[in-house]
């Protein structure tokens, strides 16, 4: 017996409206073309489906069991459809977007929600690592596009895309008693830094970190908890201190007369990739958030 794709929809829509008259207003159908669509998947299997010995019908035990089933079929040819349609307007099926750890937000996540609103059938991955675990993994074609704290240094396979800026700030453990909020470059470097290993790696550490000691982490949310357990100080973006300052977990200070520094975030991709309508789709909303 081959079950039928109208007479799925006039089961359930049968079902979900209370009678065959309002499943016909519902679908477009006269009810007497949905009440002859049920009757025949009720032949077909030998079920009653409905009980219709009263004025209104009811649903059977056998028509609740397999209303479900009804419903995941044509949800299924639903979504056959759309990725169909998707695939004929040559819309992308896949798209992996590497982050930065420390660039997670909930503006960042309202994106997502517009990307899957306008490509409810692409297979989306979100993959979160620190600055050069995004660099790798676009330089490797496992993501298409990546969003990070910049790197200062670019290597020429890679396009990039200069994003908001935000403030750097020196803190520090609350127990610390800086006078003034101010202390000495020589004072600093006998203090225990909490650094982004990133720098290390890129042969930064000399510009970027000015303590003899220094411990180093890969995302602004491990050294921010290091600070807090009183493990040394750092320099870190406003906008991941906010909470911590605001709960007086941590102390901002400032290092002579040096007041703020201002740091880049950048999308990047493979020069040599064409930018399909994903990628756009996040390029030009990230590229719309205001520098923090």
């Amino acid at each position: 017996m081959a079950v039928t794709l109208d007479q799925l929809i006039a089961f359930t829509a049968t079902v979900e409206k209370g009678g065959f008259r309002q499943a016909g207003l519902s679908i477009g159908k006269h009810g007497t073309s949905v009440s002859q669509q049920v009757a025949n998947l009720e032949i077909d299997f030998d079920l009653q489906l409905f009980d219709r010995s009263a004025r209104a019908i009811t649903l059977t035990d056998s028509g609740k069991a397999l209303y479900e089933y009804a419903k995941a079929v044509l949800r299924e040819v639903e979504h056959f459809e759309m990725k169909a349609e998707s695939l004929a307007g040559g819309e992308p099926t896949r798209f992996t977007f590497a982050i930065d750890a420390s660039l997670v937000s909930a503006e960042i996540s309202d994106i997502y929600r517009a990307l899957l609103d306008a490509f409810p059938v692409m297979e989306f991955q979100i993959l979160t690592g620190d600055p050069l675990q995004v660099r790798q993994w676009v330089m490797s074609g496992i993501a298409e596009l990546g969003f990070s704290m910049s790197t200062f240094t670019i290597p020429h396979e890679i396009a990039v895309a200069r994003c908001y800026a935000f403030d750097v700030i020196q803190i520090a453990p609350r127990d610390w008693g800086i006078e003034d909020k101010v202390m000495t470059s020589q004072q600093v470097r006998g203090k225990r830094q909490i650094g982004y290993h990133f720098f290390k790696q890129l042969g930064h550490d000399e510009a970027h970190l000015m303590s003899n000691q220094v411990l180093f982490c890969n995302t602004s949310q491990e050294i921010l908890s290091q600070v807090i357990a009183g493990n040394g100080w750092a320099n870190l973006p406003r906008f991941c201190c906010l909470q911590a300052l605001a709960d007086g977990q941590v102390q901002q200070f400032h290092i002579g007369e040096e007041r703020y520094d201002t740091w880049q975030t950048e999308l990047i991709w493979q020069a040599t990739q064409p930018i399909n309508s994903a990628m756009q789709l996040m390029i030009d909303a990230i590229q719309t958030l205001p520098s923090r």
